[in-house]
């Protein structure tokens, strides 16, 4: 049995198609940074995309760390790193990967720029395709930096 077939049998499949991304900053007024948008919209199934957010930060950005916590289903595990360090994380069950893109340090006040890429299995249970993924960070001295949550659903279809 392949690793297609082995996830067919755990449920329904999403095979091939995209999740919708919505997202929000979660931080309060103690975070240095605030997210203004994210890029793209979606994600692929079966393949790598570059999820960007991008903001402004009050601080200039010399080191940190960061925490990705991935609610999917029953699941949250908790990924860290360091933010100026690119890192990947593989998800749990052979579902896909995550890598950090790392901050390229250091970062002067104003605008920046984030990047995570997602890597999903080609077939995944419908149960995983719901998911909250947060993402925080603190600076070099323990002070809030950023928080951003995605939640991600599968897109619809329009029958006509």
């Amino acid at each position: 049995m392949n690793f297609d077939d082995a996830l067919e049998d755990l449920g329904s499949t999403v095979k091939g198609g995209t999740l919708k991304i919505t997202w929000s900053d979660c931080g309060d007024s103690t975070y240095h940074g605030k997210v203004k948008s994210l890029s793209p919209d979606t994600l692929a199934i079966g393949q790598k995309t570059t999820i960007t957010g991008s903001g402004t930060t009050d601080e200039q950005v010399t080191g940190g760390s960061f925490t990705i916590t991935a609610k999917v289903g029953p699941l949250s595990p908790t990924y860290s790193g360091e933010v100026c360090t690119a890192k990947t994380f593989n998800l749990p069950l052979g579902a896909g990967s995550v890598s950090w893109d790392g901050v390229k340090c250091p970062v002067a006040v104003g605008a920046v720029d984030v990047a995570v890429d997602v890597s999903l299995a080609s077939a995944i249970p419908a149960s995983l395709a719901k998911a909250t993924i947060t993402a925080k960070a603190t600076d070099a001295s323990g002070g809030n930096l950023i928080c951003m949550s995605l939640q991600t659903a599968p897109s619809e279809s329009i029958v006509v």
